[in-house]
């Protein structure tokens, strides 16, 4: 998992910069910047696409189950009705 809180802390440190100044102070020594810009690297950048990617899918996939239970809530729900009303007419 990537340090996220850390490239987190590194932006909003940074987030004042402008993108050039930052590529320009990350040329000459500057604790920051080198921090964020090394922090900030393709690698860190495409695992938290991967693990974006991934709670979006599990997030869909939760919608998707909970759609069906739903519906197999309404669909017990109609069905206790209808016996109800049968026993009712039964009864009657």
């Amino acid at each position: 998992m990537a340090d996220i809180e850390n490239l987190k802390r590194l932006a909003e440190v940074a987030k004042n910069l402008m993108w050039k100044e930052l590529v320009d102070a990350s040329r000459r020594p500057g604790e920051i910047s080198n921090a964020f810009m090394k922090a900030a690297n393709p690698a860190a950048i495409l695992e938290l696409i991967a693990e974006n990617k991934e709670l979006c899918e599990s997030h869909d996939r939760l919608l998707s189950a909970n759609l069906k239970l739903h519906q197999e809530r309404d669909r017990l729900r109609d069905e206790l009705t209808r016996i109800k009303a049968e026993q009712g007419a039964k009864h009657a």
